[in-house]
């Protein structure tokens, strides 16, 4: 089974967990909801990043290269997201005074 079947899998796992434990009536919903949400975007997101790589997720050095791949795209997503709400900040966000339209 390649790469992308096993992240198939994985998410069809979750999928039936979260159906379960909704059908179940589980007191904590905002918990198995923030967990199904990490899972289906740990899903996707592992799916793009290894498509076109060949990782083997059957070795222990295959994990430790998917996880170091995976640690090196959370940590630059995170910087992204405090470099953009850090120009975000700065930027003078009060409305300009039109020249054009002053009395005459």
């Amino acid at each position: 089974m390649g790469g992308l079947g096993v992240f198939i899998v994985v998410g069809l796992i979750s999928l039936g967990v979260g159906i379960f434990f909704e059908a179940s009536n589980f007191k904590s919903k905002i918990y198995t909801t923030l967990i199904l949400s990490f899972l289906t975007f740990l899903l996707i997101s592992s799916a793009f990043l290894f498509k076109g790589r060949d990782i083997d997720l059957s070795s222990s050095e295959g994990i430790v290269e998917a996880g170091v791949i995976y640690v090196s795209f959370v940590t630059v997503a995170i910087k992204n997201v405090f470099t953009v709400t850090a120009n975000a900040i700065k930027m003078d966000w009060t409305p300009e005074k039109n020249q054009s339209s002053s009395k005459k």
